[in-house]
């Protein structure tokens, strides 16, 4: 077996062991300004954890579904 390419489902989405598109996410658990969800593919079977960091927050308009600005988060 091939080792995961991770940079690569970091730039397509695709899964890192076979390259399957048939990718499903759980539901998200959230810590704070981290957040991590179980992936798995539905091709190979396998699956993995995805770490989300809070980065910023998208300001809406007052026109439903627009929003106007991104404020990003100071480090």
């Amino acid at each position: 077996m091939n080792k995961p390419n991770w940079q690569e489902y970091f730039r397509t989405g695709c899964c890192p062991y076979c390259g399957g598109e048939n990718i499903e996410g759980q539901s998200i658990d959230i810590d704070g300004d981290t957040a991590e969800q179980e992936v798995g593919c539905n091709d190979c079977d396998k699956s993995w954890y995805d770490k989300y960091r809070h980065t910023g927050v998208w300001v809406p308009s007052a026109e439903p579904g627009v929003f106007d600005e991104f404020i990003e988060r100071e480090e």
